[in-house]
């Protein structure tokens, strides 16, 4: 493979993702050019976007390994970006990818006007891309077999980041500012405040308030557990301060952390506040006032954790073979009606006069 063989290749693999160079005469063409080491742009040329140059003399890669086994031949190109706007690393996968043995480095810019991140990329001049490889596509991520991921390491993931954080044994995805996802442990669901003025605090209990249809949304808001509400409206933990009218994730499963937990003790298991819409406390509620278990503490600090374990409860009347949902008046008691295979609450009176009436009826 030859220079502008090469050059050609790469024009037509790039050609989604090549920015634009403007010649002095104002006209444009793909930014894809062959210079010499060092050499500059022409006079008054500018860039945009992603500039792909190909160093116009070829390098020499000793074989130590093997005796006699001479050098290759090797093409180093430099993929700039200039507007700081281009994710160069799914470019250099899909090289490595379109050219085994292609190997990558970052190289450090100043940004000071100029390129923005840079990338040399060392291609073998024996490589050649498989016939009919597809261009890069830049939507699209190239498809590798395994990721390997460094267990050392102790990061805090960006938005859209994924890293393996040594102390939960787990790859974390950062889904917001200061919020994990730990894959395999946390479950979150991204909900709407209800209210469009009063804010949602971080570790608010709440419920289902409605949905914002065609948008997938959840609305939620404060739980309240005095029990005029179901018990199964619960849905679970704020994971991080929600302002009114905004989205905002919720746990549902997992660990909430950066929390104050100072008020509780460690193991405390922490049931819905019937007293406070979306509070919690360490003493179980008293009937009729919701019993939902809902997050034990973990750590008792003014940045504490809370494990969440989603959780509805149940009342006797939601159990799928009693039919009590009606009224119900002071001592009714549950009765089997055997012609419609469930319980129903009725009266002792009702009840005696019914069982006078069938011993009367079995008798000669």
């Amino acid at each position: 493979m030859n220079l502008l063989e090469l050059r050609t290749e790469l024009a037509t693999l790039l050609a989604a993702s090549l920015g634009t160079y403007t010649l002095p005469n104002s006209s444009t063409t793909p930014a894809i050019a062959v210079r010499s080491s060092g050499e500059n742009l022409p006079a008054d040329t500018t860039v945009s976007g992603l500039e792909v140059v190909l160093i116009r003399d070829p390098d020499l890669a000793p074989v130590p390994q093997y005796r006699n086994a001479g050098a290759i031949r090797t093409w180093t190109v430099f993929l700039v970006d200039w507007s700081n706007a281009v994710d160069l690393e799914p470019i250099g996968a899909y090289l490595i990818e379109a050219y085994p043995g292609t190997q990558l480095s970052t190289v450090a810019v100043p940004r000071t006007g100029g390129p923005q991140n840079q990338m040399r990329v060392t291609i073998q001049s024996s490589s050649v891309p498989a016939t009919g490889f597809p261009p890069y596509n830049p939507t699209v991520f190239p498809t590798v077999s395994a990721l390997a991921f460094d267990t050392s390491t102790d990061l805090d993931p960006a938005q859209g980041h994924v890293t393996w954080e040594a102390d939960t044994s787990t790859l974390i995805l950062g889904v917001a500012d200061n919020l994990h996802l730990h894959l395999g442990a946390d479950q979150l669901t991204l909900c709407r405040n209800n209210s469009n003025s009063v804010a949602i605090p971080k570790g608010t209990a709440v419920m289902f308030a409605g949905t914002l249809g065609n948008s997938g949304r959840i609305k939620v808001a404060p739980m309240v557990a005095d029990g005029s509400l179901p018990g199964y409206v619960f849905f679970g933990l704020a994971a991080e301060t929600i302002a009114g009218g905004a989205d905002g994730f919720v746990t549902t499963f997992g660990k909430i952390r950066g929390i104050n937990t100072n008020a509780y003790n460690e193991g405390d298991i922490l049931w819905c506040n019937p007293a406070v819409a979306g509070g919690l406390t360490a003493t179980e509620p008293a009937a009729p006032n919701l019993k939902l278990a809902v997050a034990a503490v973990v750590s008792k600090t003014n940045n504490g954790i809370l494990m969440v374990r989603w959780d509805t409860g149940r009342r006797l009347q939601d159990l799928h073979d009693v039919e009590a949902n009606g009224n119900k008046d002071d001592d009714d008691v549950l009765a089997w009606n055997a012609s419609a295979s469930r319980w129903e609450p009725t009266d002792r009176l009702t009840l005696l006069e019914q069982r006078v009436t069938n011993i009367e009826n079995s008798l000669p």
